[in-house]
């Protein structure tokens, strides 16, 4: 089972962070993966964005790859997206499906 680090756009909205979570909930039902999305936690504990990036960015490391998902691709998901091709984490971009997630 490869663990893949989700990216979503947060911008400070609870309804991202909500989004992000039936996005979780849709990708474990289609695929065989252990999904990590940390910065859900960070977002709603007030964690400083940039110490919330460089969490992130160790979170990352630990991963196999890294999807993004959320219909946009944010500046946060930009930065992470970065980070990964450089550690050479493969990306796959699932933007193109649009802001919320496929029914179940």
């Amino acid at each position: 089972m490869k663990i893949v680090y989700i990216a979503h756009p947060y911008e400070g909205k609870e309804e991202n962070l909500v989004n992000a979570e039936k996005w979780v909930g849709y990708l474990i039902s289609r695929f065989n993966i252990a999904p990590i999305c940390a910065w859900i936690t960070y977002c709603r504990t007030n964690i400083d964005r940039e110490i919330g990036l460089t969490m992130d960015k160790q979170v990352i490391r630990r991963c196999d790859e890294l999807w993004m998902v959320g219909g946009r691709i944010s500046t946060g998901m930009k930065i992470e997206k970065e980070f990964a091709e450089l550690m050479g984490i493969p990306v796959t971009d699932l933007t193109h499906l649009g802001y919320e997630a496929p029914r179940i």
